[in-house]
């Protein structure tokens, strides 16, 4: 049975202690605290023990990577006790951001036997962060209902510069092509990996809305040296489910089912928004600029998981296709005579 607690220290020798006491619980446990911290507590550990380290939570700049992290980590290790410090951002964006990574943490973890341990310096935690503890630790909110109460429900206001790139009433999906191609050819002065990643969000968010929504469909870019954000509208009535995306993959559950491409999408840029009016769709995609060089490769790794789900499935139509011929020939067998 999995666990999420929120503990808030008041020094390091307080969070050292809190981890040794942790530490009784069978299986490894796991440090995704301070590099400080995390030498600390693995320096006041018994000799041999059991202990691994990953990167310090980005959850105030990118939960659905930061969620993925954590999510392949524990899938790795079966069952342990995990002790984090998660970013929880510098500004109100980066506050929601992080709220959502609690609130999917207890998604990710409710198939699963975790100890999860939130640690918050006391001293230096802002107190609209406590306050929100509650919500997603101990006897916490359904994490459904916490996503829903922080998902976007009117649309946003645009940044103040003209958008670099519009693209009006699309109507076939054979513009998906030239229209990625746009958007990595405006988004040139990024880094490799961030242009990437944020092409790879565009392309999923576009895909869904040919296929699953009612094109036309508008493409809106805009780019500055901090942000970059992209709206995609067509006129369906899109989805409304705050948690698409961060539900459990592969390993807790069938990631074709829970959207491969949403999982994608969260891990490829910072922010997903949505919101209806009385004839449109719209997806806002979000990225700090800044935030690059804190992500790795996490992206890319995003990237090979979703190519490798989309090939198992295919395989699988292909496989159940295979058996439907089969059985019909069988049939189709068995209602002819053989000749005498």
């Amino acid at each position: 049975m999995s666990s999420h607690s929120a503990f808030v220290y008041g020094s390091a020798d307080e969070l050292v202690e809190h981890a040794l006491t942790a530490h009784r619980s069978p299986g490894p446990l796991v440090l995704g605290c301070s590099p400080r911290h995390n030498a600390l507590i693995t320096a006041a550990l018994a000799p041999g023990a059991d202990v691994r380290t990953l990167a310090r939570p980005r959850a105030g700049t990118r939960p659905g990577a930061a969620i993925a992290v954590l999510e392949r980590l524990v899938r790795e290790c079966g069952p342990a006790t995990v002790l984090v410090e998660p970013d929880h951002g510098a500004t109100a964006a980066g506050t929601t951001r992080w709220r959502r990574f609690e609130a999917a943490c207890n998604l990710m973890l409710a198939p699963r036997a975790i100890t999860l341990i939130c640690a918050f310096d006391g001293r230096s935690t802002p107190d609209t962060v406590l306050a929100a503890l509650a919500e997603s630790h101990g006897h916490h909110d359904d994490p459904e209902a916490v996503l829903a109460r922080l998902a976007v429900r009117v649309p946003l206001v645009p940044p103040p510069a003209d958008p670099v790139l519009v693209v009006l009433d699309s109507a076939s999906i054979n513009d998906l092509g030239p229209i990625r191609r746009q958007v990595s050819a405006a988004l040139g002065t990024l880094p490799v990996l961030a242009r990437t990643d944020f092409v790879a969000a565009v392309n999923e968010v576009l895909t869904n809305a040919y296929l699953h929504g009612r094109p036309p469909v508008d493409v809106r870019l805009w780019v500055s040296p901090d942000v970059v954000e992209c709206q995609v509208t067509d006129r369906g009535r899109g989805f409304g489910d705050a948690a698409a995306g961060f539900r459990p993959g592969a390993g807790g559950g069938d990631l074709r089912r829970a959207g491969a491409g949403l999982r994608l999408t969260r891990q490829t840029c910072d922010d997903l928004d949505t919101w209806r009016t009385s004839t449109t769709f719209t997806v806002r995609l979000s990225s700090e600029t800044s935030s690059a060089d804190d992500l790795n490769h996490s992206g890319a790794i995003a990237r090979v998981e979703a190519a490798q789900v989309r090939a198992d499935a295919a395989l699988t139509r292909a496989e159940a296709a295979r058996a439907r011929a089969e059985a019909t020939r069988e049939r189709v067998a068995g209602r002819i005579a053989p000749p005498r």
